[in-house]
């Protein structure tokens, strides 16, 4: 693994890690992570991509991890601005770095929900989301819905205009959060258009989107439940030929895997099999 630079579209320099493969199979996959959490999470999972021969590429988003500046107060940042220039950048890098190269994003929740607020999504042959939903909250389980109202509703714009950034640490939630995201974060989830009002307000590319895309959602997911995936999946996806697939954490012998542990290497040999076997199916 190495680390490197990569420009956004704005200059903005994007820090990313760089796995190669020893012998490359000539197939990239770029790694989109899910709103506050660090790349290094997805690092086994590039690792093991890169055992098998893919070339891959992680990044951290502007304002998180090893791309985010000394202060989050005051740092301009929206989850727009993480689609249409870092998602953008990334993949205009690994056009020019790889062109020859088959091309495959994994998009994990919002890293998979914004692929349409940009024309970068043209860069790829296939596409695999894990729990990339549409998220209005009216979607979730009914026994969550009065936690994330009053995550939504009064605790996140309360903490981003008190602390001037969301510190979603306080609640678990992952890295803390500039002001710009946290705000798209609130509107993805308390407007009933979710992810198309954020397109409203940048780009909307989601019914030019028409490759082969692996949607997989996780049956005690409480932040994508199936049926909020589905419909991210049916009514956004329009035009892209969507394999669906609902995991049962009974059916891999665990007890929970929730909205995040997909991804941890206890699952290299379970889970990670799925988009792997969708991955090698894929026409050469």
């Amino acid at each position: 693994m190495q680390s490197i630079d990569i420009k956004a579209t704005d200059g903005f320099l994007i820090k990313a890690n760089w796995f190669a493969p020893t012998t490359p199979n000539e197939r990239v996959v770029v790694i989109s992570a899910a709103t506050g959490v660090r790349q290094e999470f997805y690092g086994p999972f590039a690792a093991h991509l890169a055992s098998l021969g893919y070339t891959v590429y992680t990044y951290d988003y502007r304002g998180i991890g090893k791309s985010s500046p000394p202060k989050l107060r005051g740092f301009k940042a929206t989850m727009r601005d993480w689609a249409t220039k870092d998602f953008k950048g990334v993949t205009d890098y690994i056009q020019t770095r790889h062109p020859s190269f088959s091309k495959f994003m994994v998009g994990h929740s919002v890293g998979g929900i914004f692929m349409g607020l940009s024309d970068a999504h043209q860069a790829y042959d296939g596409l695999i989301t894990v729990a990339a939903q549409h998220g209005y909250w009216k979607h979730f389980h009914l026994h969550y819905k009065p936690l994330v109202l009053s995550l939504f509703h009064v605790i996140l714009p309360t903490f981003n205009n008190l602390y001037g950034y969301f510190p979603s640490h306080y609640v678990n939630l992952g890295e803390p959060l500039p002001y710009g995201v946290a705000k798209d974060w609130r509107t993805l989830i308390t407007h009933p258009n979710s992810i198309m009002k954020l397109a409203a307000m940048s780009e909307n590319h989601y019914a030019d989107i028409s490759q082969p895309v692996l949607s997989i959602s996780i049956d005690d997911d409480l932040m994508a439940p199936k049926k909020a995936v589905d419909r991210f999946a049916q009514s956004i996806l329009i035009n892209a030929p969507v394999k669906r697939v609902h995991i049962l954490p009974a059916d891999h012998d665990v007890k929970s895997i929730g909205h995040i542990n997909f991804f941890r290497k206890k699952f290299s040999e379970s889970l990670w099999k799925i988009p792997l076997e969708w991955l090698e199916d894929f026409p050469k």
